[in-house]
């Protein structure tokens, strides 16, 4: 969204294999290792990352959520998706499609003005929300003083 244009809902816009038509696989492919993306909501930001283990790193992640959204006080809601799934297939495709229908519950429930996806959880699905924001995984956010200030300006630019 440029300055001064109305903030709509963000929906999912198609992308690797669904936007070239190539979604369907008949091969499974190797098990996917365990991943978890957490999704951090407040006010008109939704945040869909994969943080890691460590309290400075989700401390990190409500900072993040907290210049996006300009609430600065109050809770977030917090909900994470954990892969890989009991009954579910375990290859990328399928991981890829179950983050996708996590994604877009999430997109549903909460209608976000602002997504911001770091990079990691964007390469695992199949289709990236459109109009999302996407960022440098966590962990390069929190040592990176440039692509930290980056990530700021660009926040401080959207609201």
């Amino acid at each position: 969204v440029a300055l001064g244009e109305a903030r709509q809902p963000v929906a999912a816009a198609p992308t690797g294999r669904e936007a070239t038509g190539n979604a369907a696989g008949t091969e499974a492919g190797p098990p996917v290792a365990p991943f978890s993306v957490l999704c951090l909501s407040k006010g008109p930001a939704l945040l869909l990352v994969e943080p890691g283990g460590s309290k400075a790193a989700r401390r990190f992640c409500l900072d993040v959520l907290a210049a996006a959204s300009g609430v600065y006080g109050g809770e977030s809601a917090q909900v994470a998706f954990n892969w890989p799934q009991p009954g579910v297939q375990n290859d990328k495709r399928s991981a890829g499609r179950a983050l996708g229908a996590f994604v877009a519950k999430q997109l549903g429930d909460r209608a976000p003005e602002l997504v911001l996806i770091d990079t990691v959880s964007a390469d695992r699905l199949e289709s990236v929300p459109e109009g999302s924001l996407q960022l440098a995984p966590v962990a390069e956010l929190m040592i990176d003083a440039a692509k930290k200030r980056s990530l700021w300006l660009e926040l401080e630019g959207r609201r």
